[in-house]
Protein backbone atom coordinates (compact mmCIF):
# COMPACT_ATOMS: atom_id res chain seq x y z
CA UNK A 1 0.00 0.00 0.00
CA UNK A 2 1.34 3.27 -0.52
CA UNK A 3 -0.10 6.23 1.94
CA UNK A 4 -0.32 9.67 1.69
CA UNK A 5 -1.08 11.62 4.77
CA UNK A 6 -2.36 15.15 4.32
CA UNK A 7 -2.57 16.68 7.48
CA UNK A 8 -4.33 20.55 7.55
CA UNK A 9 -1.31 22.32 6.80
CA UNK A 10 -0.65 20.99 3.64
CA UNK A 11 -3.97 21.02 2.34
CA UNK A 12 -5.01 23.73 -0.35
CA UNK A 13 -7.77 26.20 0.50
CA UNK A 14 -9.24 28.04 -2.63
CA UNK A 15 -12.20 30.65 -2.70
CA UNK A 16 -14.84 30.29 -5.28
CA UNK A 17 -18.01 32.55 -5.67
CA UNK A 18 -20.53 31.29 -2.71
CA UNK A 19 -17.19 30.32 -0.38
CA UNK A 20 -14.04 28.15 -0.14
CA UNK A 21 -12.80 24.69 -1.06
CA UNK A 22 -10.48 22.60 1.30
CA UNK A 23 -8.40 20.12 -1.62
CA UNK A 24 -7.68 16.86 0.38
CA UNK A 25 -6.72 14.54 -2.30
CA UNK A 26 -6.49 14.42 -6.17
CA UNK A 27 -6.14 11.88 -8.99
CA UNK A 28 -3.85 11.58 -11.05
CA UNK A 29 -1.53 14.12 -8.52
CA UNK A 30 -0.48 16.42 -11.75
CA UNK A 31 -4.34 16.72 -12.47
CA UNK A 32 -5.51 20.38 -13.23
CA UNK A 33 -8.40 20.75 -11.21
CA UNK A 34 -9.99 23.90 -13.10
CA UNK A 35 -8.88 22.15 -16.30
CA UNK A 36 -10.97 18.97 -15.30
CA UNK A 37 -8.07 16.62 -16.10
CA UNK A 38 -8.67 14.40 -12.93
CA UNK A 39 -10.08 11.46 -12.78
CA UNK A 40 -10.96 12.10 -8.77
CA UNK A 41 -10.74 14.95 -6.46
CA UNK A 42 -11.82 14.91 -2.82
CA UNK A 43 -12.44 17.80 -0.86
CA UNK A 44 -14.11 19.72 2.03
CA UNK A 45 -15.79 23.18 1.32
CA UNK A 46 -17.77 25.85 3.14
CA UNK A 47 -20.88 27.51 1.77
CA UNK A 48 -21.03 31.17 3.21
CA UNK A 49 -24.03 32.78 1.00
CA UNK A 50 -27.19 31.63 1.17
CA UNK A 51 -27.97 30.91 -1.78
CA UNK A 52 -24.89 29.15 -4.57
CA UNK A 53 -25.07 27.48 -8.23
CA UNK A 54 -22.80 24.60 -7.85
CA UNK A 55 -19.39 24.72 -11.27
CA UNK A 56 -20.41 21.98 -13.78
CA UNK A 57 -18.27 19.13 -14.28
CA UNK A 58 -19.49 17.20 -17.33
CA UNK A 59 -18.52 13.48 -17.63
CA UNK A 60 -18.03 13.78 -13.84
CA UNK A 61 -20.51 11.97 -11.50
CA UNK A 62 -20.69 13.53 -7.31
CA UNK A 63 -21.09 12.78 -3.94
CA UNK A 64 -21.55 15.50 -1.54
CA UNK A 65 -21.76 14.78 2.27
CA UNK A 66 -23.39 17.52 4.21
CA UNK A 67 -21.23 17.87 7.83
CA UNK A 68 -22.54 21.35 9.40
CA UNK A 69 -25.79 22.50 8.59
CA UNK A 70 -28.54 21.68 6.12
CA UNK A 71 -28.73 21.89 2.46
CA UNK A 72 -31.16 22.24 -0.13
CA UNK A 73 -30.51 21.16 -3.40
CA UNK A 74 -32.43 21.69 -7.18
CA UNK A 75 -30.85 19.48 -9.93
CA UNK A 76 -33.00 21.47 -12.82
CA UNK A 77 -35.20 19.31 -14.63
CA UNK A 78 -34.17 16.21 -12.30
CA UNK A 79 -35.20 16.74 -8.72
CA UNK A 80 -34.87 18.38 -5.57
CA UNK A 81 -33.51 16.92 -2.42
CA UNK A 82 -32.84 18.49 1.09
CA UNK A 83 -29.97 17.11 3.01
CA UNK A 84 -29.27 16.82 6.90
CA UNK A 85 -26.10 16.40 8.23
CA UNK A 86 -24.11 13.18 7.06
CA UNK A 87 -27.00 12.45 4.31
CA UNK A 88 -25.08 11.86 1.01
CA UNK A 89 -26.49 12.63 -2.61
CA UNK A 90 -24.85 11.44 -5.52
CA UNK A 91 -25.81 12.96 -8.66
CA UNK A 92 -24.37 13.67 -11.96
CA UNK A 93 -21.45 16.83 -12.38
CA UNK A 94 -22.76 18.44 -15.84
CA UNK A 95 -26.67 19.37 -13.89
CA UNK A 96 -27.30 22.85 -13.68
CA UNK A 97 -27.33 22.44 -9.06
CA UNK A 98 -28.89 25.43 -7.05
CA UNK A 99 -28.21 25.48 -3.47
CA UNK A 100 -29.67 26.76 -0.59
CA UNK A 101 -28.30 26.80 2.67
CA UNK A 102 -25.00 27.90 4.76
CA UNK A 103 -23.33 24.51 5.25
CA UNK A 104 -19.69 22.82 5.31
CA UNK A 105 -19.72 19.66 2.79
CA UNK A 106 -17.67 17.14 1.88
CA UNK A 107 -17.54 16.15 -2.04
CA UNK A 108 -16.10 13.09 -3.65
CA UNK A 109 -15.71 14.41 -7.67
CA UNK A 110 -14.74 11.32 -10.29
CA UNK A 111 -14.56 10.57 -13.31
CA UNK A 112 -17.25 8.65 -15.00
CA UNK A 113 -15.52 7.02 -18.15
CA UNK A 114 -12.32 6.17 -15.66
CA UNK A 115 -13.85 5.07 -12.05
CA UNK A 116 -16.12 1.93 -11.66
CA UNK A 117 -17.56 3.17 -8.48
CA UNK A 118 -17.33 5.21 -5.93
CA UNK A 119 -18.75 4.80 -2.27
CA UNK A 120 -18.89 7.56 0.80
CA UNK A 121 -20.09 6.71 4.15
CA UNK A 122 -19.63 7.83 8.07
CA UNK A 123 -18.18 5.40 10.35
CA UNK A 124 -17.73 5.74 14.17
CA UNK A 125 -15.42 3.80 16.54
CA UNK A 126 -14.86 3.46 20.36
CA UNK A 127 -11.54 3.66 21.99
CA UNK A 128 -10.11 0.90 21.74
CA UNK A 129 -11.63 -0.81 18.94
CA UNK A 130 -10.52 -1.45 15.16
CA UNK A 131 -12.05 -1.88 11.65
CA UNK A 132 -10.56 -3.68 8.82
CA UNK A 133 -11.15 -2.05 5.64
CA UNK A 134 -10.88 -3.97 2.73
CA UNK A 135 -9.39 -2.84 -0.34
CA UNK A 136 -10.14 -5.44 -2.45
CA UNK A 137 -12.66 -3.97 -4.76
CA UNK A 138 -10.95 -0.59 -4.81
CA UNK A 139 -8.42 0.71 -5.94
CA UNK A 140 -7.97 3.97 -3.23
CA UNK A 141 -9.63 4.14 -0.16
CA UNK A 142 -9.47 7.75 1.67
CA UNK A 143 -10.05 8.53 5.42
CA UNK A 144 -10.77 11.97 7.01
CA UNK A 145 -11.19 12.60 10.47
CA UNK A 146 -14.10 14.55 11.90
CA UNK A 147 -12.97 14.09 15.24
CA UNK A 148 -10.98 12.01 17.93
CA UNK A 149 -7.90 10.17 16.85
CA UNK A 150 -6.99 6.84 14.95
CA UNK A 151 -4.32 4.58 14.08
CA UNK A 152 -4.07 3.52 10.33
CA UNK A 153 -1.35 1.44 8.97
CA UNK A 154 0.77 2.93 11.94
CA UNK A 155 -0.15 6.39 11.23
CA UNK A 156 -1.89 8.16 13.88
CA UNK A 157 -4.64 10.49 12.22
CA UNK A 158 -6.35 13.45 14.43
CA UNK A 159 -9.27 16.24 13.25
CA UNK A 160 -9.14 17.43 10.13
CA UNK A 161 -6.44 14.87 8.68
CA UNK A 162 -6.74 13.23 5.29
CA UNK A 163 -5.15 9.37 4.95
CA UNK A 164 -4.93 8.51 0.58
CA UNK A 165 -4.19 4.32 0.92
CA UNK A 166 -3.08 3.16 -2.93
CA UNK A 167 -3.74 -0.58 -2.65
CA UNK A 168 -0.86 -2.59 -3.76
CA UNK A 169 -1.28 -6.71 -5.25
CA UNK A 170 -0.11 -7.67 -1.99
CA UNK A 171 -1.82 -6.06 0.83
CA UNK A 172 -5.84 -5.37 0.42
CA UNK A 173 -6.76 -4.46 3.90
CA UNK A 174 -6.49 -1.23 5.48
CA UNK A 175 -6.40 -1.51 9.72
CA UNK A 176 -8.37 1.41 11.41
CA UNK A 177 -7.86 1.31 15.35
CA UNK A 178 -9.48 3.93 17.62
CA UNK A 179 -6.95 5.87 20.22
CA UNK A 180 -10.19 7.87 21.08
CA UNK A 181 -13.45 7.37 20.56
CA UNK A 182 -13.50 8.73 16.72
CA UNK A 183 -15.81 9.56 13.54
CA UNK A 184 -14.46 9.69 10.61
CA UNK A 185 -15.66 9.44 6.81
CA UNK A 186 -14.73 6.83 4.50
CA UNK A 187 -14.27 6.96 0.65
CA UNK A 188 -13.47 4.09 -1.91
CA UNK A 189 -12.72 4.41 -5.25
CA UNK A 190 -12.44 1.84 -7.69
CA UNK A 191 -11.18 2.59 -11.36
CA UNK A 192 -12.02 0.74 -14.43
Amino acid sequence: MKLYHITPDKQVTTDWSGGSSTQLAIFPFESDFKEQTFIFRISTATTNTQNSVFTSFPGYQRLLMVLEGKLHLDHTDQYTTALQPFDVDHFYGGWETKAEGQVRDFNVIFSEKDTEKAILEKKEISKGEAQLVSLQEFDFVGVFMLSGKTEAAETVLQENDFLLVERSLIENILPVKALETSTFLLVRIGLK
